[in-house]
């Protein structure tokens, strides 16, 4: 199935609906046993269309911001399209979150989307011609995910991913977040890490927020000897929560919540920091993945509705 706007199923145990025109993202993911609508979703297509990446859990490669859209990597300068205007002027949220994907329906609870980018002739500033596969498996409580890169340029490719991933968060839910307590802060004006680092209360135990209540940071993912980092949502006046899961070679957290006031939580996994390609570290200490020619690398993660 391709050139498919939306897409509308039920899978397993939940109602789903995905838009592979507009980056491949599940836009909606309603858990039908407890009723629990799990994705933020939008109200209609004009909405979701005017900012895609704050609905659902769209693919994000590179993530986050890149500074002036610029880096250089094994002496080869990279420019990126600048879409966000100054003062912040950076390359935001990547290359590949308004592509289309092709859609299948592999199985009564299996679908996958997938994209071949076409490197220089994209004429985004990214020299790499690449494939991206997206699956998701359902079943009646657990929704697993998997995306995997290859490189099918001649090039070793900087790798970066991301998923914005938005969460519906109603009033006196909690949350609990593996996640350091050392955030790297954003400088207020680019919104770009500042090389500055602040401590903040402990993510690793159950909270909620405030009406109006502001969440902006950049951690490092804990696992405490575990395979996965997790967030768990706990909701309001409902014997279930919400585990989502991430194993390596996620690593990082950026958290965002807007205004505070409009009932949803990202809560957005990182294989890298924020700009990893711009700080100073060491490549591998960035998070930054170098992708052989015709190598392949996979993330994985899942969405498991439980009794509390």
């Amino acid at each position: 199935m391709s050139n498919v706007e939306k897409i509308d199923l039920e899978l397993g145990g939940f109602a789903v609906s995905f838009r592979p025109q507009l980056g491949a993202n599940m836009v909606r993911l309603l858990h039908k046993e407890s009723g629990l609508e799990i994705l933020r979703t939008p109200p209609d297509d004009a909405t979701y269309r005017t900012k895609p990446e704050i609905w659902g859990m769209p693919v994000l490669m590179p993530p986050n911001r890149i500074r002036d859209g610029r880096f250089v990597y094994q002496q080869r300068e990279y420019q990126l399209p600048v879409n966000e205007p100054m003062p912040r002027h950076t390359c935001l949220h990547g290359i590949i979150l308004h592509k289309a994907w092709e859609f299948n329906q592999l199985s009564s609870n299996c679908v996958e989307m997938h994209i071949s980018y076409p490197g220089t002739a994209a004429n985004e500033g990214w020299m790499h011609t690449f494939e991206a596969n997206l699956q998701y498996k359902f079943s009646s409580d657990q929704v697993e995910q998997q995306l995997v890169f290859t490189n099918t340029s001649d090039l070793t490719m900087p790798l970066m991913v991301g998923f914005h991933s938005a969460f519906n968060f109603p009033d006196k839910a909690e949350f609990y977040l593996d996640a350091d307590n050392v955030n790297r802060t954003l400088d207020d004006l680019r919104k770009i890490v500042d090389g500055k680092s602040e401590t903040v209360p402990d993510w690793q135990r159950f909270r909620s927020l405030q009406h109006g209540e502001r969440v902006l940071g950049h951690f490092a993912m804990k696992r405490n000897d575990k395979t996965n980092a997790e967030l768990l949502i706990r909701y309001p006046q409902q014997p279930w929560q919400m585990r989502y899961q991430l194993p390596e070679p996620w690593r990082e957290w950026v958290i965002w919540n807007n205004l505070g006031t409009e009932n949803f939580i990202c809560v957005e996994p990182q294989s890298c920091r924020i700009d990893a390609m711009n700080i100073g570290l060491p490549l591998q200490e960035a998070g930054v993945i170098e992708l052989l020619p015709g190598a392949a690398q996979a993330f994985k993660s899942s969405i498991v509705i439980e009794k509390i």
